[in-house]
């Protein structure tokens, strides 16, 4: 059954997110990073280097001339890093993972709805997110 959180769980959970934010920031701004750098790798190797000032827009770049653009590449993929990490750091919030839940419980009748905007039930009771509530299995079952 539903049963909502204490507000000491509640702020156990806020301090372990809280020291969890560097090396979450860390792992996904690294790892956008990369994946930027290798597209832009494989881009140039694919489609080539083209723009309105080049002759071949459509030659792909042989490696020796892709590796001459390694350190270009670095450095855009250090701003994405940068950007990224900064963002997720100091705001709280990760790129690619919800932090709350698209689920809502009534706090009176238990009922649960996927994406509520009410804030009252039928009941009576308080709509609120999934995330003030945690599940105890039944002494019965």
């Amino acid at each position: 059954m539903w049963v909502k959180k204490t507000q000491l769980e509640i702020e156990e959970e806020k301090k372990i997110k809280k020291s969890k934010r560097f090396k979450n920031a860390l792992i996904d701004s690294s790892v956008i990073a990369f994946v930027f750098f290798a597209s832009q790798i494989i881009l140039l190797k694919i489609i080539g280097q083209g723009g309105k000032y080049s002759n071949n827009v459509e030659e792909p770049l042989a490696w020796t001339e892709i590796t001459k653009q390694i350190p270009a590449l670095l450095g855009f993929s250090f701003a994405v890093f940068a950007v990224i990490f900064l963002y997720e750091f100091f705001s709280g919030k990760r790129i690619w993972k919800k932090e709350t839940s698209s689920t809502y419980i009534c706090d009176r009748c238990k009922k649960t709805n996927y994406k509520s905007t009410m804030t009252k039930c039928e009941c009576g009771g308080t709509i609120l997110n999934a995330n003030e509530f945690k599940w105890i299995p039944d002494s019965n079952s």
